[in-house]
């Protein structure tokens, strides 16, 4: 488990998981009472091949920016 406060941590936390090679492929997001529903797939080319993951986040927003993120991975996929 990895715990994140701020904007800055959460953004940092985010660019490593996508990294250079990432494109989102796919994303969605909704309210869900008080707190908002991300998900996205991300497409990466690493040397060993294709690869894809999908990420559902829980983002608890205040003045416009998110100050505390909550998130579920799928883990690496290889593309066949």
């Amino acid at each position: 488990m990895r715990e994140d406060e701020g904007a800055e941590a959460i953004a940092a936390r985010l660019e490593r998981w996508t990294g250079e090679t990432g494109e989102v492929v796919d994303s969605s997001l909704e309210m869900v009472e008080d707190i908002l529903r991300l998900m996205y797939v991300i497409r990466e080319v690493p040397a060993q091949g294709p690869t894809v993951f999908e990420q559902t986040a829980y983002a608890e927003v205040a003045d416009g920016a998110i100050t505390k993120l909550r998130v579920a991975c799928s883990g690496e996929r290889l593309v066949s």
